[in-house]
């Protein structure tokens, strides 16, 4: 069986991964960690989906 479409790649995991450490080492006030939040959330739905382009467009 051969399943088409984009892939995340293992590289594009240790990226994401990375992104969250270093969002996560932030010493940032209060009201930004609801952008964090959101950008995590983005980048895991991204990994469930196996949707590449979506962590490229994570803010």
């Amino acid at each position: 069986m051969t399943v088409e479409g984009p892939h995340i790649t293992r590289t594009d995991m240790v990226a994401a991964l990375q992104l969250v450490r270093d969002m996560a080492a932030q010493e940032l006030p209060a009201a930004h960690w609801a952008d964090v939040d959101a950008a995590v959330n983005t980048i895991a739905d991204a990994l469930a989906r196996d949707y590449p382009e979506e962590l490229s467009d994570t803010p």
